[in-house]
């Protein structure tokens, strides 16, 4: 019987070394590098000038008078462009002036150009160095005897990453 334990506890040292051989284990590390915040700096308001009654005044997108926005972020970013506000009037001492607004236009630094209508906002790439452009332009035709005075409104628009 002692031969028979002698064997078994041999039998139990040999395995234990075998098993213990066939794992192993590794160290991984977890990281992450976080994106450059955007930031937003206008460098144009929308600028109609001097209107007259019943005059169209149009001031296309990348014209002078038009609006511009710099977006900055992380290089080759992807962001959703919109208007968040969208005011459909001017307003001033006399009644409202009816605005509409021309297809806007996001213009990286590189000079990739995405044309989108300012209601529907769009889906872009900040360039290698990480800008984009963003312009709009518009038209209004002051009616018949409006008072004269200045007319104006605060257009938003806004830029976010996607994530992706």
């Amino acid at each position: 019987m002692n031969r028979k334990m002698l064997a078994v506890a041999m039998l139990v040292l040999i395995m234990v070394p075998a098993v213990a051989q066939a794992q192993a284990s590794a160290n991984i590390s977890a990281s992450a590098t976080v994106a450059t915040a955007l930031t937003a700096t206008k460098q144009a308001d929308l600028a109609f000038g001097t209107v007259y009654p019943t005059f169209l005044r149009t001031v296309a997108t990348g014209a002078v008078g038009a609006a511009r926005v710099l977006f900055a972020g992380s290089a080759g970013a992807e962001v959703n462009v919109t208007f968040t506000t969208l005011p459909a009037t001017l307003t001033g001492p006399g009644a409202p002036i009816s605005i509409s607004y021309s297809a806007a236009h996001a213009l990286t630094a590189a000079g990739v150009q995405t044309t989108f209508t300012p209601a529907s906002g769009a889906t872009t790439l900040l360039s290698g160095i990480g800008e984009l452009f963003v312009f709009l332009g518009g038209a209004i035709t002051p009616a018949a005897g409006q008072v004269a005075g200045a007319y104006g409104t605060t257009v938003v628009v806004q830029a976010a990453y996607t994530g992706n």
